[in-house]
């Protein structure tokens, strides 16, 4: 990612992120996404990296797919929109986009910001939007168990809100101006601090 900020910030390109990544399969095993408890990380990174969001036919319904035999059928069936009438309401990765959507319209540092690498690991990852001296902070943790960890605030005096309404995410600003943040396995989520 630190490439593509690179080329974004120092000429101006907006880029576009999508959520296929290969022509043979749809996020699924065996290539990208190998646990499905893991896609809706994937949809918060989508929305929350710099540049804007491109979700591929059929993934904001969680859709699998595989080509098969040479064609891409599998990958690109035909959706009866009537069918996903409802799902704004029952599907998890729908919910998840059109919340995260809202996100990206209503908090300018998710558009706008400066992105900032506050934690990484091998199984959990955070980063700062900052933008006027407000940021917003995703936080991921791609563990089959829970995680704690503290994030690096750029604002002094901070407070935090969680934005996707987890409730089994536990959260607090510290007296050393650092977000702990408890995160059940497989969960990400999105903060706003200012």
């Amino acid at each position: 990612m630190n490439r593509s900020l690179h080329v974004s910030v120092n000429s101006q390109i907006t880029l576009f992120y999508a959520v296929h990544y290969t022509p043979i399969y749809r996020l699924f095993p065996p290539f990208f996404v190998q646990n499905k408890a893991h896609l809706p990380l994937v949809t918060i990174l989508l929305y929350t990296v710099y540049g804007i969001p491109s979700v591929y036919y059929g993934s904001e319904f969680g859709i699998e797919g595989q080509k098969e035999q040479g064609s891409d059928w599998n990958l690109r069936p035909a959706l009866s929109l009537a069918d996903y009438a409802d799902a704004h309401e029952n599907n998890e990765i729908t919910k998840l986009c059109r919340k995260l959507g809202q996100l990206k319209k209503e908090y300018a540092e998710l558009t706008n910001g400066t992105y900032q690498e506050l934690i990484l690991t091998n199984r959990q990852f955070a980063f700062g939007r900052i933008l006027d001296g407000k940021e917003c902070i995703s936080a991921l943790n791609c563990d089959d168990a829970q995680a704690s960890f503290e994030i690096p605030l750029c604002c002094q005096n901070a407070t935090a809100k969680e934005l996707l309404d987890q409730e089994a995410v536990l959260y607090e600003v510290t007296d050393r101006q650092t977000l702990k943040v408890t995160l059940p396995a497989n969960t990400g989520t999105v903060f706003y601090v200012e």
